[in-house]
């Protein structure tokens, strides 16, 4: 396997180990485990919709990606602000993860990433989206 290959696959699966670990914070109620969560699920939503945005603007050139990355970014942040309402700003990350997986999937075109990329950006998704459901049961 290609090394770049292997470290961007390696790096994509080590980007849910916050995930996990704001899980285990949340089983035992350690204080500020929702905000843990929800600024890294910020930012991680904010680095694909980065990619997205980059892409774009490199090949795709199309506005309905640029204004698709904007709205989840927002819409992320605003998960952020409602921290103080756990259920609402978690089932927000949830439809942001599954926005941008749809982005991937059916607006960017595929030949702008890496053969099987949008395999792991699945895998990677779905892993983030059953930690999130599993943190709604905490609650």
């Amino acid at each position: 396997m290609d090394p770049i290959k292997l470290l961007i696959k390696i790096l994509t699966y080590a980007g849910t180990i916050p995930f996990f670990l704001s899980y285990i914070l949340a089983v035992q109620h350690t204080p500020g485990w929702i905000m843990i969560l929800l600024t890294y699920g910020a930012v991680i939503q904010s680095f694909i919709a980065g990619m997205h945005w980059g892409v774009s603007l490199e090949l795709a050139r199309s506005v309905r990606v640029l204004y698709l990355c904007i709205i989840i970014c927002l819409w992320s942040w605003v998960s952020v602000l409602l921290m103080c309402f756990p259920m609402i700003a978690i089932l927000m990350q949830i439809v942001g993860f599954f926005a941008l997986y749809l982005v991937d999937c059916y607006v960017v075109s595929s030949e702008a990433y890496p053969y099987k990329f949008i395999n792991l950006r699945q895998h990677v998704t779905t892993i983030v989206i059953i930690i999130l459901l599993a943190h709604l049961f905490l609650i």
